[in-house]
């Protein structure tokens, strides 16, 4: 049985997105990728893989191959920390949330024996939470969002306010209604997916525009109403 290891690049920037592994199908049962068919599926796919590719051509690129699933294995997880996870890693590029190596195993970020604690919008302590599954398990709020609140690259997720229980001060995020929409970067702006009505929040524009990959300018025309995102409903955060 052969393994492969692949990448996905976009065609408008020339950067890779994703990393993944694939099994060789036999020779009998290939389509017409030769046998790459994971490498070429678009389905089983997550909204942030897709939203790349309705925006940009992309391109298939087998890395490696070998009859050693372990060896395999290993690579992805290699090249997934190389590039790094825009999820929770410091300037990643890949759309990836899983860590690589372990398939459904691995559900991507995750905190053992660390509490979550919630807090409404206006800082109000709700409850503190054992484990981030069980905030998945109970709402289905996505973990990652959670995360990038609570390592405080977002401000809000699902309408809440995030923080690990092992930081001793909870830093009140505030944002001033005395700017200007057009020129300010730093009074907070909401995204939410179209279809799913999942919601994401971010502090500044400039960090609305490197998630979706967008010049700044555009995100603003976005805001002032002068164009529309075909994925996502772009507006200033109200408080």
């Amino acid at each position: 049985m052969h393994y492969y290891l692949y990448q996905h690049r976009r065609m408008d920037t020339n950067t890779i997105f994703y990393i993944g592994i694939g099994k060789k199908v036999p020779k009998a049962y290939q389509g017409p990728k030769t046998g790459y068919e994971r490498a070429y599926a678009k389905s089983k796919r997550t909204d942030y893989w897709k939203s790349i590719i309705n925006k940009t051509d992309y391109k298939v690129e087998i890395l490696l191959e070998s009859t050693d699933e372990k060896f395999i294995k290993e690579k992805e997880i290699e090249f997934i920390k190389l590039y790094g996870r825009k999820c929770c890693d410091k300037n990643g590029i890949l759309v990836n949330f899983h860590k690589g190596g372990s398939g459904k195993g691995d559900p991507g970020p995750r905190l053992k024996n660390i509490q979550i604690n919630q807090y409404s919008l206006t800082g109000i302590f709700i409850k503190t939470w054992e484990q981030l599954k069980n905030i998945e398990l109970e709402h289905g709020y996505l973990k990652t969002n959670i995360v990038k609140c609570c390592r405080k690259k977002q401000i809000t997720a699902y309408g809440y306010k995030w923080a690990y229980t092992t930081n001793n001060k909870y830093n009140t995020l505030r944002a001033s209604t005395a700017r200007k929409k057009t020129t300010n970067r730093g009074i907070g702006i909401i995204i939410i997916h179209k279809q799913t009505q999942e919601m994401l929040t971010f502090r500044t524009i400039n960090e609305c525009a490197k998630y979706l990959n967008l010049h700044i300018s555009t995100v603003q025309k976005y805001l002032t109403k002068n164009k529309s995102h075909k994925l996502y409903n772009i507006k200033y955060m109200t408080w």
